[in-house]
């Protein structure tokens, strides 16, 4: 009888065990750990700003600046006494605007406007014609005293 009651030890042992590694791996046992943590992180920012300015203005720059060009090709010199030789053996009268370019570039600042634009000009006188296209720097400088000077370059 020691030999069965032996054997029922060993079987409830065995069961116990085998109850035991079963229950651990049906229902393990895990905790979930949230750990918050404040950190900071340095991340290099590169920053372009473009600017844009438009300013609206209601005096038209280019026609001041031809003015004053088709003016010194009239007294053949600016006001600053730049002799500006664009006529030739043509007279004033004979001389007409063909074509003013689109592409002109205007520049303002506290004391200088400079208007650079291409012109084309037509010379007619009798029977003879011609037709040249000027590159023209129409610089206006204003002085201390508010007297407005014009310099004429033309290439």
């Amino acid at each position: 009888m020691a030999y069965k009651e032996v054997l029922v030890a060993l079987g409830l042992i065995l069961a116990l065990c085998l109850g035991l590694f079963a229950g651990a791996s049906f229902f393990p046992k895990t905790e979930e750990v949230i750990v918050e943590k404040n950190v900071s992180v340095e991340v290099p920012v590169e920053t372009i700003v473009e600017i844009e300015k438009v300013i609206e203005v209601e005096k038209d720059y280019v026609a001041d600046a031809v003015a004053k060009f088709m003016k010194a090709v009239e007294d053949e010199e600016d006001e600053a006494e730049n002799a500006v030789e664009v006529l030739g053996d043509y007279d004033f009268e004979s001389v007409s605007i063909r074509k003013i370019s689109k592409d002109y570039t205007v520049s303002i600042n506290k004391n200088q406007t400079v208007v650079d634009f291409n012109i084309k000009l037509k010379f007619v006188e009798g029977d003879r014609f011609k037709v040249e296209e000027y590159n023209v720097t129409v610089t206006d400088f204003v002085d201390e005293d508010e007297e407005s000077t014009v310099k004429v370059i033309v290439a």
